[in-house]
């Protein structure tokens, strides 16, 4: 008798099932970082602050080393507004 090769082994079933709580585990964290960034700005910190705070979380969340918040300065040029992770440039 031939083996049944529409259903997928349990061994795929249990991957793709732990790949998936893995992927909805990140995605919780996620929306954590993000819930704990809102209410920082509802309680009144100062911008520059809430800036930072939500530039460590990108810098964290995306896995990178670096990252600058800038604005658009009046005179038309960009100003450094935050800076997280910036060590020495290898």
């Amino acid at each position: 008798m031939d083996a049944d090769v529409t259903s997928p082994s349990p061994h795929v079933d249990a991957a793709v099932h732990a790949l998936v709580e893995q992927e909805r585990a990140e995605r919780i964290a996620r929306q954590a970082l993000v819930v704990a960034l809102g209410q920082s700005a509802l309680c009144g910190l100062d911008p520059a602050d809430v800036t930072t705070a939500g530039l460590a979380t990108l810098v964290d969340g995306l896995a990178v080393d670096r990252g600058v918040a800038v604005v658009l300065a009046p005179d038309g040029g960009l100003r450094c507004e935050a800076a997280v992770g910036m060590g020495p440039l290898a």
